[in-house]
């Protein structure tokens, strides 16, 4: 990047740091949705509405921002799906809208990563490297560089844990068991274990197989159903506490689709993120009138 340098703030590392504020974000974007929809409304003081408004959007902003700094591709892309959620529960014409605007992006986003003339030159570095996560490109016959380095790196341990998965298809080679089993199925060049394989679910499906992989796929989509039956509930109440609880609900859906897509790439069940992740399905989990649900 230049003269600048990638944000991290206190987790030391930018994609953690961005992952972070990519879960916070869908939450900060559907409070601010639901403390605009409630000034509209005129529910209460119209200051205090307005106050929420404020803080809302601004903690929306703030997070964004963040996001952007942070350079990390992984959160990026998490960030748009858990904003695409959010807006899609929001409304019909939001959803349409969105689902326009997603599809935009992603074709200016792949053609820039192809035709890097489409693009100014920091974001092309960026998202230039994108078709090789998905396995448009040999990325591994390539000479290693700095600008393809993280990309090269990644792919080399998702190599290593489907080597892993092969050698115990139903159950892995254990949990937790990742950097043991690292130094024989390892490529070349790549000696270091870095803890993870920089995707959960080639993780997952290292470590405990074919069983750990519809376990953890079944635990994400009942919670998925779960927080969607709650949003639900929430609008149907049709009180100002049912609004806000599904206000909550679709912010949280909207968290689990980053760590979802997010996790396609990395791994942000690290720093402690769990329990803030853990914290906010707990506050679901609450009803409009505080009791636990």
């Amino acid at each position: 990047m230049g003269r600048f340098m990638r944000a991290s703030g206190t987790f030391d590392q930018p994609n953690p740091y961005g992952g972070f504020l990519g879960l916070a974000l869908p939450v900060a974007l559907s409070l601010a949705l639901w403390a605009g929809d409630r000034l509209m409304r005129g529910d209460g003081s119209r200051l205090v509405a307005g106050l929420w408004v404020a803080f809302y959007a601004g903690a929306t902003a703030i997070s964004a921002a963040g996001l952007l700094a942070s350079w990390s591709r992984g959160a990026w892309l998490g960030a748009a799906a858990g904003v695409l959620v959010v807006l899609v529960m929001r409304s019909r014409r939001a959803a349409i809208l969105s689902a326009v605007t997603a599809l935009a992006l992603g074709v200016v986003v792949l053609f820039g990563a192809f035709t890097p003339d489409a693009l100014p030159q920091p974001v092309v570095e960026r998202v230039q490297d994108i078709p090789a996560y998905f396995g448009l490109t040999d990325v591994l016959s390539q000479p290693v560089t700095d600008e393809n380095f993280s990309v090269v790196e990644r792919i080399a341990h998702w190599v290593a844990a489907q080597r892993m998965w092969a050698q115990s298809p139903w159950f892995g080679v254990g949990p937790g068991n990742y950097a043991v089993v690292y130094p024989t199925v390892r490529l070349p060049q790549w000696e270091e274990a870095l803890g993870h394989a920089h995707n959960t679910y080639l993780n997952v499906l290292g470590e405990s197989g074919l069983v750990g992989l519809i376990a953890y796929a079944a635990l994400w989509t009942t919670t998925v159903v779960w927080v969607w039956r709650r949003a639900r509930t929430g609008t149907r109440d049709g009180t100002a506490g049912g609004r806000w609880l599904a206000a909550v609900a679709i912010g949280v859906l909207g968290l689990v689709f980053h760590l979802s897509v997010h996790n396609l790439v990395d791994n942000l069940f690290v720093r402690g993120m769990v329990v803030y992740i853990g914290l906010w399905l707990a506050l679901v989990h609450i009803d409009r009138d505080g009791v636990i649900n």
